[in-house]
């Protein structure tokens, strides 16, 4: 007897993401509106994320450029990604999935080590 075959969107990703709980913020490319809003960044991997949106929802496609605001680190970690998955959670908070886009060196560099540290407990936490 075959096996099934997994089709979940993990059974799609091409590496395993983190659980994590990061205060951040993002901003859809190409609207009106160009200003920052709250997230939480819920999972992180070298190719992608999953984020809880306190603010305007994104659709399949958007580009996003995300800050993440709870890392101890000198400085901002900026990312860039394009909306990938759509949902709502069961709260009622739109979740995106955003596979990354090209990053510069110094920003594969912030992000390889944000998967290979334990960064401690979140700045800041949404409730």
């Amino acid at each position: 007897m075959a096996k099934p075959k997994p089709s979940t969107m993990a059974s799609r990703r091409r590496s395993v993401r983190t659980p994590a709980d990061w205060a951040a913020q993002y901003l859809v490319m190409g609207t009106a509106d160009h200003s920052w809003n709250e997230c939480r960044l819920v999972e992180l991997s070298a190719d992608g994320a999953r984020l809880e949106l306190m603010g305007p929802g994104a659709t399949t496609g958007d580009e996003l450029f995300i800050e993440l605001l709870a890392i101890a680190a000198p400085d901002v970690i900026r990312l860039r990604g394009f909306v990938r998955h759509q949902s709502v959670g069961p709260a009622g908070i739109p979740h995106v999935g955003v596979e990354f886009g090209d990053h510069t060196e110094i920003g594969q560099l912030q992000l390889r080590s944000l998967l290979e540290t334990d960064p401690g407990p979140p700045a800041r936490r949404y409730v």
